[in-house]
């Protein structure tokens, strides 16, 4: 006997009844969003997994994924599927559960060094997630140690990186930033017990309270510089340059703002840190970890309306971007001064918006 709930966000929640026990047990169920889904961004450096943002304002995580206790209790799971040779997609991580709508993400993969320059044998950067959306703030997040277990153990996915020193995220009462911590307190453990809310485990798939309490990414910065909603980011393939648009408000902005920021990555000699106390998970040793920052090089000329698309070239040499008012503008980049010259304007190239590009 089954029992489901729809929770107030639109989650579904799913129970099976133990008559010998004469309890009902949570059950994993479909997970997803429930509002228009505004942008997806796909892991190019290790594969496997797909963000996308929405406007329900949330930003998930799906992921093939290869339980190895499945339950059989699992309405949507066959028993004839054999983990470890087939796998189906789930939510596996919600990184931003946030107060606003989320318009775009892009992941931050590259190899970037602290002078902006690329190695392609080595990487510096953490996994990095950024998002935009109508509070005109770009939030950066990074994964944490018990999502980068998650990915490795359920979905297979080799994480071809430093083990984040971070364990986990919460969202602060009252707050909209996620904040790191290394473990849960005894407490925090009793008040999650209380709440039906049992610790994660990787063997098997994510349930919906676990994946709100539990899958967060840790935001380690905000990037100011937009003065309305962002609309569109993009990330060139080496990581080393990243753009953004904001709305163009007729009577406000007379032209659309275009940002390119230069994004830099150097390790930090700290020393691991031992917690002194594992009340629920395997103490591990953390390496030295990552830092990221990001600067505003220049503010792209070219565009007089909302840019509501944009895309770099694959060897990064040429940066092209779409609007509203039909516009295509084409950039290339100067290895001398570091930034992206407007070279070619085509007016009117399509008789509607300029909706996508590839």
């Amino acid at each position: 006997m089954y029992l489901c709930g729809i929770g107030y966000g639109g989650s579904f929640h799913l129970w099976q009844h133990d008559s010998l026990a004469n309890r009902w047990y949570p059950v994993k169920f479909l997970s997803g969003h429930f509002d228009t889904v505004e942008d997806v961004a796909y892991d190019m450096d290790d594969g496997g997994y797909v963000v996308t943002v929405s406007h329900d304002q949330t930003c998930r995580i799906f992921a093939p994924t290869y339980p190895t206790n499945p339950s059989p209790s699992y309405p949507c799971t066959s028993p004839s599927t054999s983990p470890s040779t087939s796998h189906t997609y789930h939510e596996v991580s919600r990184p931003q559960i946030h107060g606003y709508d989320l318009n775009c993400v892009v992941l931050s993969y590259g190899h970037g060094d602290a002078d902006g320059h690329t190695h392609s044998h080595t990487k510096l950067h953490t996994y990095s997630i950024l998002t935009g959306g109508e509070e005109k703030v770009i939030r950066v997040f990074e994964m944490p140690k018990i999502v980068y277990d998650g990915l490795h153990t359920l979905c297979h996915i080799p994480l071809h990186t430093h083990t984040p020193s971070i364990h986990q995220a919460y969202i602060p009462e009252l707050g909209l930033s996620n904040k790191g911590r290394e473990l849960a307190t005894q407490q925090e453990v009793k008040d999650l017990l209380a709440r039906g809310v049992s610790d994660i485990d990787w063997g098997v798939l994510p349930l919906e309270s676990q994946l709100a309490d539990f899958t967060l990414w840790v935001e380690v910065e905000k990037l100011y510089g937009h003065h309305n909603d962002v609309l569109c980011m993009g990330m060139s393939y080496d990581g080393v340059h990243m753009v953004s648009s904001s709305k163009a408000r007729y009577g406000q902005d007379s032209t659309a703002l275009l940002l390119l920021w230069r994004i830099k990555s150097s390790h930090a000699h700290t020393p691991s840190h031992t917690p002194s106390s594992d009340l629920t998970h395997t103490n591990t040793h953390i390496p030295s970890p990552v830092h990221t920052s990001y600067e505003v090089v220049q503010a792209l000329p070219g565009n007089t309306s909302t840019v509501v698309c944009l895309q770099f070239s694959r060897h990064n040499q040429y940066l092209v971007t779409g609007s509203k008012d039909r516009k295509l503008c084409v950039y290339v980049y100067d290895a001398h001064t570091q930034v992206y010259e407007l070279v070619l304007v085509v007016s009117s190239a399509h008789k509607r918006i300029i909706w996508d590009l590839w």
